[in-house]
């Protein structure tokens, strides 16, 4: 399974130098984080309207780097201790992923 489009997430590093790579997958980092655990907060209190800015959210910031399972996993209903730790790895496998990528073929 590809948890990313390698070549859309290249595309959105190829002309970037090193300081602004950085700062865009620590901005990605945090932001898929916070949105997930709201998106958990969420569904533990019943909040549709936040479940769904979270969702909103989460579908954004995968759409930028092709991230469809991780997209897709955000659409489920993530009610349980196990369905939630299944997303947070997920997550950080994608992030992982999105670094990787990010690093370009010379490894830098």
């Amino acid at each position: 399974m590809n948890l990313i489009d390698e070549e859309l997430t290249r595309e959105r590093f190829d002309f970037m130098g090193p300081d602004l790579v950085q700062r865009l997958l620590d901005a990605l980092t945090r932001d898929l984080h916070k949105w997930a655990e709201r998106l958990f907060i969420a569904f533990d209190v019943g909040d549709d309207e936040t479940i769904r800015n979270a969702r909103h959210s989460i579908r954004g910031l995968c759409s930028n780097f092709g991230a469809t399972p991780l997209h897709e996993m955000a659409e489920t209903e993530l009610t349980t201790p196990e369905s939630q730790a299944a997303f947070r790895s997920l997550r950080d496998a994608t992030l992982d992923a999105i670094r990787e990528t990010a690093k370009g073929p010379g490894g830098s």
